[in-house]
């Protein structure tokens, strides 16, 4: 399969917004049942009334069934890029690993991925069975590094620490706004090890103690 440089052009009635969507490709030169071959997918995307563009990019390996209705990823590479009146925005996931089963249901188990540093562990269903269709998301992600990801998402590389997440989501509509009223679970977070670089906190509570004391603040010894 080769299909390269599709354009595809979406206006919005409801919200007026006019996406472009350009230089669409899906590459699997041995794409065969029941063998492991090598993909590459891509996209770029321009919204002209939120002044947003972007690109997402896919690739790996995937194994197709030689009769059943279940594949296979791996190795697979997931980037994207999206510019902003705020600036450049990314985020990489890398060795995501995927068992997907398609039949009344879309079910992904089991999935894991690495993402700064950390490593993703779970699962998820979408049911075709029910109308509207619910979709439901578990997983741990664990030893996530904030600064790593801050520096991709914002460019701010001053925050450091990891973090340990565990979360279950459910969910059921159509629509986006349907999605986000029915959203409900439950999730657990942690960090560790926080540290904003650059500042002096030993400092700033003997500054403030001597300005309580009506003192001249103290001369850092330290620089």
């Amino acid at each position: 399969i080769n299909i390269q440089h599709v354009n595809i052009t979406f206006n919005d009635r409801q919200t007026g917004q006019h996406i472009q969507l350009n230089d669409i490709h899906f590459q699997a030169p041995n794409l065969q049942t029941g063998k492991t071959s090598t993909f590459k997918t891509g996209i770029a995307f321009n919204n002209l009334q939120k002044h947003t563009s972007g690109k997402i990019g896919i690739n790996g390996k995937i194994t197709l069934p030689r009769d059943g209705h279940q594949y296979t990823l791996s190795k697979v590479h997931f980037s994207s890029m999206i510019k902003d009146n705020k600036g450049k925005h990314q985020l990489n996931i890398t060795n995501i690993h995927a068992v997907i089963q398609i039949s009344n249901a879309l079910i992904i188990r089991p999935m894991s991925a690495d993402l700064y540093q950390g490593h993703f562990k779970g699962a998820a269903t979408i049911n075709f069975n029910q109308v509207p269709a619910a979709y439901s998301l578990t997983g741990t992600i664990n030893n996530l590094s904030a600064q790593a990801l801050l520096k991709d998402l914002y460019s701010y590389k001053k925050f450091t620490g990891t973090g340990q997440l565990q979360f279950h989501l459910l969910t059921r509509g159509e629509t986006k706004k349907e999605l986000l009223q029915h959203i409900n679970g439950n999730g657990r977070f942690t960090f560790k090890n926080g540290q904003y670089q650059g500042l002096d906190a030993a400092y700033i509570i003997r500054s403030a103690i001597s300005l309580i004391n009506k003192k001249t603040k103290p001369i850092d010894e330290q620089n």
